[in-house]
């Protein structure tokens, strides 16, 4: 703080830093899973009588697209739950919580937390395809039910091959009348 008359050509006093009360930073921010569009929560920490005695606290929410806040948003809210409506672009966003007393007095930033943002449609996450990629995926599923159905029909003639060749072999090798099976020693010759 830096203090001066208000004559004319008054000289300022030497800067004095005055410290106000340590306001801790919300606890525990995270995502509202069952809320329809998306929305933070957090716990108030146990705050000093200096700031309680005051009254009327609100919490800034702080919203950006970097994790060092260098460009940010900041929003305003009575209550421990901000939800995001119409606000978020696609992308990932980082956001962090303070408490500000009635007197401006700030508590820094919680631990930022990520949200992912799905444009103004209300936290919808259904893909959207477009008709390149619709094709593509057609098409490489139409090539693998082709691959699958040649190599079950390969697979079934080779089947059918063996079963046909080995009857013709147990039916040329076996006499019904003896009950027992005539092998040729000089099959190679």
């Amino acid at each position: 703080v830096i203090v001066s008359t208000s004559t004319v050509g008054g000289r300022n006093s030497d800067p004095v830093i005055v410290q106000g009360p340590d306001i801790p930073f919300p606890l525990r921010v995270r995502q509202c899973i069952a809320c329809p569009s998306p929305t933070i929560v957090w716990e108030l920490p146990p705050l000093p009588k200096k700031v309680t005695k005051k009254g009327n606290i609100t919490y800034v929410v702080w919203l950006s697209r970097d994790e060092k806040f260098l460009k940010y948003s900041t929003f305003s809210t009575n209550e421990p739950v901000f939800p995001f409506k119409d606000v978020l672009e696609e992308g990932l966003y980082f956001i962090a919580v303070s408490i500000k007393d009635s007197e401006g007095l700030e508590s820094p930033k919680s631990s930022p937390i990520i949200l992912q943002g799905f444009g103004t449609s209300g936290g919808s996450s259904a893909v959207t395809l477009d008709e390149r990629s619709l094709v593509g995926i057609v098409v490489t599923v139409i090539v693998v039910l082709a691959i699958l159905i040649a190599a079950l029909s390969v697979f079934i003639v080779r089947h059918k091959r063996l079963q046909t060749s080995f009857l013709n072999f147990a039916s040329s090798h076996y006499s019904t009348q003896s009950g027992s099976a005539t092998f040729q020693q000089n099959l190679g010759n």
